[in-house]
């Protein structure tokens, strides 16, 4: 699900930040609204959405739903805008198509981005209680946030001190451990954001 909302929020930074889309300044503006309302607002048109379309309880469920991210196009916008404007149209001179420009300029240019993104995404989907709790039903796909706030009201029936700690452990290790895999790109990434072609 990280590749996933990385790669459409990329995706879909590009032609905003480098192309005179019409209307982009208008899409933008929907973009950076749509980082002032609450998640929670839509969990229940979520979950009517999810429950018409038949894939309450399944993967799809908890997956698709969360790859468009606001925040992410955002941070993806704001970093690609900086990227000179002479290395696409040397790439355009060169015979480079869009598709070839995307993948050859751009991409190897937001590794830093994604970087970035990549803690962010993961700490967000790896920490989210609500839309699991929503759209699963069947105790075997339950989260491990969800888990671990069942041991402590009590819901699963154990002795709760325990399970709750090594819940709490393995909630925390992997947000540490990716943090610390990427913590230098996150800087490099701040730091190129304020650079202006």
């Amino acid at each position: 699900m990280v590749i996933a909302t990385i790669f459409f929020a990329t995706l879909a930074a590009y032609p905003l930040a480098k192309h005179q889309v019409p209307g982009r300044n208008a899409i933008f503006f929907i973009i950076v609204s749509a980082l002032m309302i609450s998640p929670h607002v839509t969990l229940i048109p979520n979950y009517l959405i999810l429950n018409a379309m038949g894939w309450l309880d399944t993967y799809r469920a908890m997956i698709i739903p969360l790859v468009p991210s606001a925040y992410s196009l955002f941070l993806m916008k704001q970093f690609i805008e900086p990227i000179p404007g002479e290395l696409i149209e040397s790439a355009k001179m060169d015979g480079a198509g869009e598709w070839s420009i995307f993948r050859h300029v751009i991409v190897p240019l937001c590794k830093p981005a994604w970087s970035t993104l990549t803690i962010f995404v993961f700490i967000a989907v790896w920490n989210n209680y609500a839309h699991p709790l929503i759209v699963l039903k069947r105790e075997v796909m339950m989260t491990l946030p969800i888990v671990i706030q069942r041991i402590n009201s009590g819901v699963i029936a154990v002795n709760r001190l325990g399970p709750a700690a090594a819940g709490s452990f393995l909630l925390i290790v992997p947000v540490i451990f990716i943090f610390f895999l990427l913590q230098k790109y996150v800087v490099e990434t701040m730091a190129y954001s304020g650079l202006k072609g």
